[in-house]
């Protein structure tokens, strides 16, 4: 049996863009589990996503 690995490794990279993320008042979570975790405390969700090229 295998034992689910995170979703989100601590890499460097993800390390340096949450630090910089923070340093702009953002709030970062690097892992599904930890934004549902704070969805549930706060009894809502807001999600803003960006995946379009830029114009």
């Amino acid at each position: 049996m295998l034992a689910p690995a995170p979703a989100v490794a601590a890499s460097p990279t993800l390390v340096q863009v949450k630090q910089e993320a923070e340093a702009k008042g953002y709030i970062f979570f690097a892992t599904h589990d930890e934004i549902v975790a704070k969805a549930k405390k706060e009894g809502k969700l807001g999600v803003s996503v960006n995946l379009g090229t830029p114009t």
